[in-house]
């Protein structure tokens, strides 16, 4: 967020609530920005008049603090009135006029409004490259926010191909020393991590850290960020221990840097660990915690705070309080309604795991009819073919298996199963899990030798990814056994 002043004789003043209202929102202060920032509109609006670019800069720095809160609606509204007055001001072919659609198109992102993104993106694509070339920073930027929404379609080959294209631009144009390029490998570290594919993300991750370390050093924010993302690899390959001596490290930054409610994501990571290791109380502490500085800013109508609430519920749950989990995601499904919409990719989370509840209590109907609500909504808004669609699949088999419906069971594995060879391939953890779930299904129905065919199958696939120290392996192992068993008794 920066002030383009064009007139600063007239509204010199406004030009200074503008800069100090960018430091707030930096600051984590987004309602003392948008004080300021009301303020420099009106004296603007009385000085310059409302179609003025100044005005329309303004009105796009309220709309980038509002999508900063998870306001999308609110940034929506002034991304516009500040798009008509460019259009008015420049005409459609102007950089300005893009940045405008590709900011928007960020916050339809942000909304799961795939499509919508996708329209601007390429828009504003097309009239940088008219205008600016397909060497231009600012084109590497559109071809990164596309690679972004790719990565969260699931679509990871054309998500790198765009983040590959935006990486050789920058490498171009500012060489490999600077932070924008190490953002590029960060991104396509993110691609190989939801690929399952880790150790081609480690290898992104720690050269991101080599530029970041270098050209900013070890205490800014960025490096901090890379630290984090490392983590969250190591915590993907059961490597608890190393992923929390990461988290530390980048919240000791962050809190050197932005005080303790700029660390507030990195305690929720670290809780995830804790979680995932069984250590419920500890990981609620963390998660406590991160409510908390989440309620003074930015405040409980946020789809990060509503996150955490989630975080907290599901700890509930593995703990048996079904009630309390049960509380929690209703809370949090509410602020997700209010802020994001009931067709929002986040919210039908927060529906399949309301129904994980019920499915813990054995009330495998009321967890049906929130599975196939879930499903109804990331069918549509992701399609299919999308892994989290395969999640829902794989939930809703899950039921069926408990009710000892296992032909309906298998019908959904093999599906999800399907989904997942051809977005993550046969070499990912979660086709592993898909191979196990099929597994179980067998050793129900008293087919042991397919079952120990495909538990072999998932565990070699987990040994190679996870290693043998990992618990999803022991896990295998364990049900590998309880088939052979189940086999010689018979």
């Amino acid at each position: 967020m920066r002030d383009k002043k064009t007139d600063t004789n007239v509204t010199g003043g406004a030009a200074d609530l503008f800069h100090k209202a960018c430091e707030y929102h930096s600051q984590g202060k987004y309602d003392d920005a948008l004080n300021l920032l009301e303020e420099c509109r009106l004296i603007r609006e009385k000085k310059l008049g409302t179609n003025h670019l100044d005005y329309a800069n303004t009105l796009n720095g309220m709309a980038v603090v509002y999508e900063t809160q998870g306001k999308y609606e609110d940034a929506l509204k002034f991304f516009e009135e500040c798009r008509l007055i460019l259009e008015k001001k420049l005409g459609t072919d102007h950089p300005d006029y893009a940045a405008t659609l590709n900011n928007m198109a960020m916050v339809y992102r942000s909304q799961g409004k795939y499509d919508d993104a996708l329209k601007l993106f390429e828009e504003c694509r097309l009239i940088r490259e008219k205008n600016l070339g397909t060497n231009h920073l600012d084109y590497a930027i559109t071809l990164n926010g596309m690679a972004v929404l790719y990565e969260t379609q699931g679509k990871y080959e054309d998500a790198l191909k765009f983040f590959e294209k935006c990486r050789s631009i920058r490498e171009k144009k500012l060489g490999t020393d600077h932070p924008d390029y190490a953002a590029t490998l960060n991104n396509m570290a993110m691609v190989y991590r939801s690929q399952g594919k880790y150790e081609d993300a480690l290898k992104w991750y720690k050269q991101c850290c080599l530029v970041q370390k270098k050209v900013l050093g070890v205490g800014h924010l960025d490096y901090a960020t890379a630290l984090n993302n490392m983590a969250v690899v190591y915590e993907k390959q059961g490597k608890y221990e190393d992923a929390l001596k990461l988290y530390k490290e980048c919240r000791s930054i962050q809190v050197r840097e932005l005080g303790i409610v700029g660390s507030k994501y990195t305690l929720n990571n670290m809780a995830v660990v804790y979680q995932t290791q069984g250590k419920y109380e500890d990981a609620l502490k963390l998660y406590k915690e991160c409510r908390s500085i989440h309620e003074r800013a930015p405040g409980t109508d946020d789809p990060k705070y509503a996150a955490t609430l989630n975080n907290m519920a599901c700890v509930y749950e593995r703990q048996g309080k079904y009630e309390d989990a049960l509380k929690m995601f209703e809370e949090c499904r509410l602020i997700q309604e209010k802020v994001l919409g009931t067709r929002h990719p986040s919210y039908a989370t927060t529906l399949n795991s309301t129904a994980m509840v019920y499915k813990s209590q054995g009330e495998y109907e009321e967890a049906l009819k929130l599975f196939e609500e879930c499903r109804l909504i990331k069918g549509k808004v992701l399609g299919v073919d999308h892994v989290e669609y395969a999640t829902v699949l794989n939930n809703i088999a899950d039921v069926y298996l408990s009710q000892g419906k296992h032909e309906d069971a298998l019908k959904l594995f093999k599906e999800c199963r399907l989904v997942h060879e051809k977005n993550l391939g046969t070499r990912h953890p979660r086709y592993a899990i898909t191979l196990s779930n099929m597994a179980s299904v067998y050793h129900s129905q008293g087919k042991y030798e397919d079952a120990l065919k495909l538990f072999e199958e998932c565990r070699l696939i987990q040994e190679k990814l996870l290693g043998v120290d990992h618990p999803d392996y022991a896990a295998t192992l364990n049900c590998m056994a309880a088939v052979r068993r189940a086999r010689d008794k018979h």
